[in-house]
């Protein structure tokens, strides 16, 4: 293993996501986070009785899932709602944006880890709504994705059905136009842009939340 890689893992461990509770559950939860998660994200899923469990995955069973996010072995407080474990997995996405984005891996690196390890659900909240204004990315935009059922056919970094977010905005990046034309797109439909598989109209999604998305797609 090189030095490098070495230090990468000292400065930003790979994140382990830790979810116990009713099998049935989690099947919920772990969907949602293949959708928002950071890609080195190891998700544990525990059902409640699995007995002979290593102390650190030995988290309380509940009625309901719990989810408990960690770098390396030290873990954020349980989670109990899946959209405040979503909030915390965009804050280690945008942590990790600014570290490549400022090429700056030492300092930046520890400063996301450090702030990452706050003792309080509140903080980690905080520090996520800090990183996203730093990039001038909003989460509530790929949220507001999800929401519309846009996540069915496209993900931001891969073709499902249709193409990627990023190969989206890489199309059409320098167009001034962009942002209006994607918009309209997603209200209405289009064929042939992207291959014969069409892009069917979507008139239940607001214009103003159709020009947030297109506008948080350019910017990636």
């Amino acid at each position: 293993m090189k030095v490098a890689t070495v230090n990468a893992e000292y400065l930003a461990p790979p994140t382990i996501v830790v979810l116990r509770g009713p099998e049935a559950g989690l099947n919920d939860w772990q969907r949602e986070i293949s959708l928002t998660g950071p890609e080195r994200a190891l998700v544990c899923a525990i059902p409640n009785g699995t007995a002979g469990l290593p102390v650190a995955l030995a988290k309380p069973e509940r009625e309901q899932v719990t989810g408990y996010v960690c770098a390396g072995v030290n873990c954020l407080p349980e989670v109990v709602q899946i959209s405040d474990l979503t909030a915390i997995l965009s804050c280690i996405i945008y942590a990790l944006r600014c570290v490549s984005w400022l090429n700056n891996r030492s300092w930046v690196s520890q400063l996301a880890l450090k702030l990452l390890m706050e003792n309080t659900m509140k903080t980690a909240l905080i520090i996520a709504a800090v990183l996203m204004a730093f990039t001038g990315t909003a989460s509530a935009n790929q949220a507001l994705a999800q929401k519309s059922g846009c996540s069915g056919c496209h993900q931001v970094n891969k073709k499902v059905v249709g193409p990627g977010y990023k190969d989206v905005a890489k199309k059409y990046k320098g167009n001034a136009k962009a942002e209006e034309h994607i918009a309209g797109v997603i209200h209405n439909g289009s064929k042939g842009v992207w291959g014969t598989m069409p892009m069917p109209a979507q008139p239940q999604i607001k214009p103003d939340d159709a020009k947030a998305l297109a506008k948080w797609i350019m910017s990636l």
